[in-house]
């Protein structure tokens, strides 16, 4: 995930074990540093911790000295020899080896799932350090979505907002600073504010879906084609697809940021194209006019929008040429 906040200087991915790694965007990509547990409140879970072991005790032992017929001390040639060869030649330093950093295990800390997701929220109120951006993550198992801020320089992460999901949540989305979406198990979408903490529309999105929404993405400039309109795009009207890991389906919505009543955002059913996919794990668009799905299996199918008025128009000029040309040869 690319932290646009930033510049896109910086990326975050996220592992199944629960930590986010905070990458610098070049060609050779350099891990900066690792958020352990992104999702579990330390202060919260600190009287669950054992105490921490008590260090060993260290012990010296002192080497006897030699003691001649007299008692008095005989200074070891050999040593001396020994330690003078280790003043002349120094012994070469061996490099170090990169030992792999071991992340600490809380008790009581939400687990992992490889159902977690995790966006950018950009933008977000009242975010006022250049070094910082917001992540929103969803904790399968646990039915949580959590927002933290981090920083990059300071290199910490703040817990900011939990919100519990009533449904497991399997994809998120961002409307805008002040609304994000949750879609869950059940082919559900949930709409929560972000300023009231609640959730101000539930939504059956995929019905008879049973393991989860799988994407909830926005069209990037959608053609007319997608639209289903000739004329210039709304700039108060967006689209937005979404898909299901169960489901042979993906169906685009049409969102307006406020409904002139309710004051939220707003999803109305535009269209569904049926594929020959049994489930849906992602779907990305790759141009204007063509929308690109992976199953669960890692089979990509591509998905072209066409004018057929237009071809068909095509189609009959091409012939029309044809037939004119064929007409005007016998007299050449």
């Amino acid at each position: 995930m690319s932290l646009n906040k930033l510049k896109d200087k910086y990326f975050a991915t996220r592992c199944v074990e629960g930590h986010v790694n905070i990458w610098s965007a070049t060609n050779h990509p350099d891990r900066l540093f690792t958020l352990y547990n992104i999702d579990a409140d330390e202060e919260a879970l600190a009287p669950l911790q054992p105490p921490p072991p008590e260090p060993e005790p260290v012990v010296v032992v002192e080497k006897k000295p030699k003691l001649d017929e007299n008692g008095d001390p005989i200074e070891d040639e050999e040593e001396e020899e020994e330690e003078a060869e280790e003043e002349e030649s120094p012994k070469k330093k061996k490099k170090e080896e990169k030992v792999r950093p071991v992340a600490p295990k809380l008790v009581g800390a939400p687990e992992p799932s490889v159902k977690d997701r995790m966006i950018e929220l950009n933008p977000w109120k009242g975010l006022i350090q250049s070094s910082s951006t917001m992540l929103c993550i969803s904790n399968y198992t646990e039915r949580l979505t959590i927002i933290c801020n981090v920083d990059l320089k300071t290199r910490r992460r703040v817990l900011t907002m939990t919100l519990k999901n009533n449904r497991p949540p399997t994809a998120l989305f961002q409307v805008d600073e002040d609304f994000i979406v949750v879609g869950t198990e059940g082919g559900k979408m949930e709409i929560w504010s972000l300023e009231g903490k609640k959730i101000v529309k539930y939504m059956d999105t995929h019905s008879d879906c049973k393991q989860g929404i799988s994407q909830i993405k926005e069209l990037d400039q959608p053609s007319y084609l997608i639209r289903g309109e000739r004329r210039d795009a709304d700039p108060n009207v967006r689209f937005v697809i979404t898909s299901a890991f169960d489901k042979n389906e993906f169906k685009i919505w049409k969102l307006v940021n406020r409904h002139e009543k309710f004051n939220r955002p707003d999803f109305s059913f535009h269209i569904k194209i049926s594929t020959s996919l049994q489930g849906i794990s992602a779907v990305l668009q790759s141009t204007t006019d063509q929308i690109v799905c992976v199953d669960n299996e890692k089979t990509l199918k591509f998905y072209n929008f066409i004018d057929k008025v237009s071809a068909q128009e095509d189609e009959q000029f091409k012939q029309q040429t044809a037939d004119f040309q064929a007409s005007i040869m016998p007299f050449f």
